[in-house]
């Protein structure tokens, strides 16, 4: 539903500016003929009869009405692109929401990077082919059929012998237009490969280091970028040879076969000198809406290989369309089903007919070997994912009834791996509260240790993805973040594992009293037995079963 409102929002947008710039356009078109419609009075009345006045009234004419066109021209243009700008802007920025509130199981299947290079594409060409260069190839055509009606009024065989001009621009349309769509499509994926490969590369900066892996991966990118470069250069091939002919040689045959028919014919005193140069005049102008005709249209096909990927994205279904419509109410227990699941593209059942009770304000503990499901019981409660079979139900009803986001909005999730940001503590702290007061701020970090233990306090700058901190002190962030949300049910997901012994004990502790103050429940998942000390009940899982 979402995906086809916004739909019918932009194509409206576009068509209001296209509509805009269709009568734009035909106004200055037809403005530019009228200099050329001035010529046979001037030079076959006004001249010969000696009327100084209308010729010099018919130079300014020719001059200034140019001048005016050109000046409008540039206003169009100018006016055009910034509306064609803002819609751009629009566009990357609805791509970007869409691709934020897709599952889970889409983003295990791409890479981040090239879904930011592609959400984020300049494709400024596609959007102007839409607002720019349709409605001036309409308004070229409509001046097209008149200049047709001019020139039959000259002479029949001067307007027919125009005609042949189509079935050549169609032939070089056909034989360029869908060969450019495909490389130019294949470009984009390169490109995304090629921002794919440099963001992997500083990402794993320390490996790169240690490992001594500089040349290698400068390689890697340079293969890429080799890829690349061979396909611009078939890009070019078509657009400058092919499109050489069409822009240069076809115009200047056609440019002078007129002149010189034209020139016969008033040889032949079947038309005057007046209508001789007007002729021309209207030849070069009907030559243009052809060469406008292949340009445009070329410019089409190569402006749909690079906005492709944008327009897959946007006819996505995301998960502000999953049909739960029930507000979040546990009062009893959270009961697993029979629950069976398997991640996307793995062949293997991760929970088999798995059977779970968590009862209201317990501290449940998740203990298992490595690979059992313990991690994907969260995920699961999350709604990362879907079970594959059974139902996972909160006070009975059916997880997949409760609207999503209020699911999530529920539960404090506080995983093995910290996702930080760029920027200090303080800014990774208020992403979990952007209303926290700075008292409850420092509360928290002196809660959890971060004043301590981490020099600089709230406004130590911590890297790209946390990475000037320890695993430890990362893990700690993630807790505060968890005391600061304050909310009713409480993931952790090995959330101390990288803690010493008693930095551990003293967490559990803590995480213990904000349970009991919040009447909160807990799931737990840790190796270590000492972590799960104070929970009220355990499950076990295996693959046979849970208990």
């Amino acid at each position: 539903m979402r995906t086809t409102q916004s739909k019918r929002l932009f194509q409206r947008k576009v068509a209001q500016i296209a509509a805009m710039s269709f009568f734009l356009s035909m106004l200055l078109q037809a403005a530019s003929l009228i200099p050329v419609m001035l010529m046979p009075p001037v030079i076959d009345a006004y001249i010969p009869a000696g009327e100084t006045g209308k010729v010099v009234l018919g130079i300014l004419a020719f001059c200034g009405i140019p001048v005016l066109v050109t000046f409008g021209y540039n206003w169009y243009q100018y006016y055009l692109m910034l509306q064609s700008r803002r819609l751009i802007a629009r566009m990357n920025l609805e791509c970007f929401d869409k691709l934020i509130h897709q599952p889970m199981a889409f983003f295990d299947g791409n890479h981040s990077a090239e879904l930011a290079q592609k959400a984020s594409a300049d494709i400024m060409s596609y959007i102007a082919v839409w607002t720019i260069d349709l409605p001036k190839l309409l308004a070229n055509g409509a001046c097209g059929i008149l200049i047709f009606l001019l020139l039959w009024r000259i002479h029949s065989f001067l307007a027919l012998f125009q005609v042949l001009y189509i079935p050549v621009s169609l032939g070089l349309m056909k034989l360029v237009g869908d060969r450019l769509q495909s490389l130019i499509a294949k470009v984009v994926d390169f490109n995304a490969g090629y921002q794919k490969q440099m963001q992997e590369a500083f990402r794993s900066i320390r490996l790169v280091k240690a490992q001594v892996l500089e040349e290698q991966e400068s390689r890697r990118v340079e293969e890429i970028q080799g890829s690349v470069l061979k396909l611009w250069g078939k890009v070019a091939f078509y657009d400058n040879f092919v499109g050489g002919i069409s822009h240069t040689l076809m115009p200047g045959f056609f440019y002078g076969a007129t002149f010189i028919l034209a020139a016969l014919l008033a040889a032949a005193r079947a038309i005057s000198i007046g209508y001789m140069t007007a002729a021309v005049g209207y030849g070069v102008r009907i030559h243009a809406v052809f060469t406008d005709l292949i340009s445009i249209y070329n410019g089409y096909r190569k402006a749909r290989g690079q906005v492709s990927a944008v327009q897959g994205y946007l006819e996505l279904e995301d998960e502000r369309d999953s049909p739960g419509k029930d507000s979040w109410r546990f009062e009893e227990e959270i009961v697993f089903e029979d629950v069976t699941f398997r991640y996307p593209r793995t062949e293997k059942d991760i929970l088999n007919h798995k059977n779970l009770r968590i009862k209201q304000g317990n501290w449940v503990g998740i203990r298992g070997e490595s690979g059992v499901g313990k991690s994907t019981v969260l995920e699961l409660l999350l709604r990362f994912y879907q079970v594959d079979g059974g139902t996972i139900r909160v006070d009975g009803k059916p997880l997949e009834e409760i609207e999503l986001y209020d699911l999530r909005r529920a539960i404090s999730y506080v995983p093995q791996e910290p996702v930080l940001r760029q920027g200090t503590i303080r800014d990774n702290l208020l992403l979990a509260r952007p209303d926290a007061t700075e008292e409850k701020l420092q509360d928290a970090a002196e809660r959890t240790g971060i004043l301590a233990q981490i020099e600089g306090g709230l406004d130590r700058e911590i890297g790209e993805q946390g990475m000037a901190l320890s695993g430890g002190e990362r893990q700690r962030i993630a807790v505060a973040r968890c005391l600061l949300e304050e909310r009713k049910v409480i993931l952790l997901d090995e959330a101390t594992s990288q803690l010493d012994g008693a930095a551990q004990e003293a967490m559990a502790m803590l995480l213990r009293q904000e349970q009991k103050s919040r009447g909160a429940t807990v799931l737990s998942v840790a190796h270590r037995l000492e972590f799960n000390r104070f929970a009220d009940a355990t499950i076990l899982l295996d693959d046979g079963g849970s208990r």
